[in-house]
C-alpha cells in the first residue's frame, strides 16, 4: 500500500496497469516474408519460450541492455 515516487503509484497499481499492445506490429510482421513465428513471454520463459521455435541448427542471442526495463521489475526482481 505504500506509494513509491518512482513509479508514481503503489506497486499494486502499477502491476494492475493495462499492458501495451503489440497486435498492429505482429499483425504487419506476420505479412512478412521470412517471419516463420512468435514468441510469447509473460512471467519471464524468454530464453526457454524463444528457443521452442527455432529450427534446429539455429541458436538464439539476446542482447539484454537493449531495452529499459520498466522501473516495476526494478523494484520487484
Amino acid at each position: 500500500n505504500d506509494h513509491i515516487e518512482e513509479l508514481g503509484c503503489t506497486v499494486a497499481e502499477e502491476l494492475l496497469q493495462v499492458h501495451r499492445s503489440y497486435l498492429g506490429l505482429i499483425t504487419e510482421l506476420k505479412e512478412m516474408d521470412g517471419v516463420n513465428g512468435f514468441s510469447h513471454i509473460t512471467g519471464g520463459g524468454m530464453v526457454g519460450n524463444t528457443k521452442r521455435i527455432l529450427p534446429e541448427g539455429l541458436a538464439l542471442d539476446i542482447n539484454w541492455d537493449s531495452w529499459e526495463r520498466p522501473a516495476v521489475y526494478k523494484l520487484i526482481q
